[in-house]
């Protein structure tokens, strides 16, 4: 049985195709991929309690845009919602260096952060309330890329406000100091010199 030449090209010509349309498929899938990759958002939670700097903030260590989508902030055993930290401290008549409200809605950029809260130096009995209401804290914080891609969900408990009150600094004594710095999830995102 001898099969002709032109059936032959033609079955040739037909493999090359679909292995064209494959190769065609996996560029296009994979530069996707990293099209989506290269705007991802990585929002974090920071939270800075020294005796001269008492901050609550939302940093984004992506390289896209994070737009906020909802934020839940409850303390501990209650189930009462709230979207803001300042509104926990609504009856004192203080200060404060910054605050927000209603971040919903907010695109923050990559390596820019926005605060819930700061207070710079804080008396003795604010630092005392600030802590003593921070530590009861949980917040949740959902958002999405510039594709409106749902990301992970930030959760976390402010606890670290509780801690030993030996074990916090000034800013004046851990400027210029090599530490290792941790996430709210205790992973360890930072190892060198701070310089501001």
């Amino acid at each position: 049985m001898c099969i002709e030449t032109g059936v032959v090209i033609a079955i040739i010509n037909l493999l090359v195709l679909v292995g064209t349309l494959f190769v065609a498929y996996w560029a296009y899938k994979s530069q996707r991929t990293h099209n989506s990759n290269s705007v991802k958002p990585i929002l974090q939670l920071d939270i800075g309690d020294y005796e001269d700097d008492i901050y609550v903030r939302v940093h984004n260590n992506g390289v896209g845009p994070g737009i906020i989508t909802n934020v839940e902030i409850k303390k501990q055993n209650d189930n009462a919602i709230r979207k803001d930290i300042i509104s926990y401290f609504e009856n004192l008549d203080w200060e404060w260096d910054v605050f927000s409200t209603g971040l919903e809605g907010l695109a923050i950029s990559p390596n820019r952060y926005t605060y819930f809260i700061e207070m710079k130096n804080p008396s003795e009995e604010q630092k005392e309330k600030l802590r003593k209401v921070l530590k009861e804290l949980i917040i949740k914080i959902d958002y999405t890329d510039i594709y409106n891609k749902p990301m992970e969900p930030i959760s976390a408990q402010l606890s670290w406000f509780g801690r030993d009150s030996s074990l916090r600094k000034t800013k004046a004594t851990r400027k210029n100091e090599v530490n290792t710095y941790y996430n709210i999830s205790g992973n360890a995102i930072f190892h060198g010199d701070i310089t501001n």
